[in-house]
């Protein structure tokens, strides 16, 4: 069952061309409701939203987006939209099972479960994002139980099976290898908050053609020593990283501890970049070819949200939060204001990047034409010096020269001095 989604439904920057489907209808099979710690039940078959197809599509990438915590993937249609590049790409929002725990609660819990034993605690927070990719319970209490057919990579695999059975000119099955998994070399991963967590894991695990976290991963190992290793330590499996967050989030320092983590081994630069007002992608954020600099942005929500919890971490992806800019698109609609650029860099891939080799050699020509620009400018002023020395010496020894009765004496020194004369007037006009 796919089908367009209900005008009821299109808010924020769902587009009617956008197609959708429930995660039990996509596996032919009742799905798990997530429970919190609470008691409180949240459905977990709120439906996936579809984008493009790769038949339509110059790009032979699959962007897939997992939302955070307590989310959908309608709700965050901007994102989706924006890295979509206006719907030229095909791209899923994966509705899936997230962790019933937020981020900062696996973490006291991991903690609590493990007190005293660093490396447990580290241990914990690896099998959070494993359970939720595989499926799994490691954990019991912590979080709840994720069946394999219910994980991500699940949920995935059944959404690509079930759009290439229905759809068999449009190319899914392409982004499944040949034991029916991900091919995840054709995938650019990413994520909000919880899901950026798990979308760092799967880059840190798989190789992935690129992977665009915001706000997150949110992972803080307490109570551990300073070079407590995580997953996140390395190595990683892709290289292809974009990061970008709100200064302003209540984990700002939880994130870019991880940040730092992950330049270490290799995969984000540094020092972290101000985006000001996001209307560009700063040059040290921009190319996919280098490990890229975390981003951050100190705008505010969007007005209306301010007064909701965390709306500072909401602000960076979710339709009801993220700030717009004063300008408006051509269908006079408000624009996200990180629609243009910022989320866009996140989920650029670096298949057109230079090999070793092309590097070396562009490296030397460089480094020869600067030399040779250096030379070319450095030569009139060498040639100006050794004039105005040859003409001292000339006033100094032969100052004759100089009037204009004697230049027939002095035929040559005369003609020299003149044209020298005339050489320096010109450099330096």
């Amino acid at each position: 069952v796919l089908a367009a989604l209900p005008a009821a439904a299109a808010a924020g920057c769902i587009r009617p061309d956008w197609r959708s489907v429930t995660p039990s209808a996509a596996a032919g099979a009742p799905v798990s409701p997530i429970v919190l710690g609470s008691g409180v039940s949240h459905s977990s078959d709120e439906p996936h939203l579809i984008i493009g197809t790769p038949a339509n599509s110059a790009n032979p990438y699959l962007r897939l987006f997992l939302h955070g915590t307590a989310s959908r993937p309608a709700e965050v249609s901007c994102v989706l939209d924006a890295i979509s590049e206006q719907g030229a790409f095909p791209t899923i929002g994966l509705s899936y099972l997230w962790l019933n725990r937020t981020d900062a609660e696996r973490n006291e819990m991991c903690f609590s479960a493990h007190p005293g034993s660093p490396f447990e605690v580290a241990k914990c927070l690896f099998l959070a994002h494993s359970n939720a990719l595989l499926g799994g319970e490691s954990e019991p209490g912590v979080w709840q139980y994720v069946a394999a057919g219910e994980s991500i990579v699940g949920r995935l695999v059944a959404l690509l099976r079930h759009l290439d059975a229905g759809f068999p000119g449009e190319g899914w099955g392409a982004f499944l290898n040949g034991n029916g998994n991900p091919e995840w070399s054709r995938i650019i991963v990413g994520g909000h908050s919880q899901g950026a967590g798990h979308a760092a894991f799967i880059a840190q695990q798989k190789q992935t053609a690129a992977v665009g976290l915001i706000s997150g991963p949110q992972d803080e190992c307490i109570g551990c020593p300073t070079d407590t290793r995580l997953w996140l330590d390395g190595p990683w499996a892709s290289s292809t990283v974009g990061a970008f967050a709100s200064a302003k989030e209540d984990a700002i320092d939880v994130i870019q501890s991880n940040w730092a983590r992950m330049a270490k081994a290799g995969v984000l630069a540094s020092p972290i970049v101000d985006v000001g007002f996001a209307m560009s992608t700063p040059s040290a954020s921009a190319n996919p070819c280098l490990p890229r600099a975390p981003m951050v942005s100190w705008v505010a929500p969007l007005e209306t949200a301010t007064s909701l919890p965390r709306a500072a971490h909401r602000s960076t992806a979710l339709d009801s939060s993220s700030p717009v800019a004063a300008t408006s698109d051509l269908t006079g609609d408000a624009l996200p204001l990180y629609s243009t650029y910022i989320w866009p860099s996140l989920f650029r891939t670096a298949e057109a990047c230079p090999s070793a080799a092309t590097l070396t050699f562009r490296f030397a020509f460089r480094t020869v034409n600067k030399t040779l620009r250096w030379a070319a400018l450095l030569a009139p002023i060498a040639a100006a010096t050794a004039a105005a020395a040859y003409l001292f010496v000339l006033r100094k020894f032969f100052p004759s020269i100089f009037d204009a009765k004697n230049s027939h004496k002095y035929p040559i020194l005369s003609s020299v001095a003149v044209m020298l004369f005339g050489s320096i007037a010109a450099l330096m006009q």
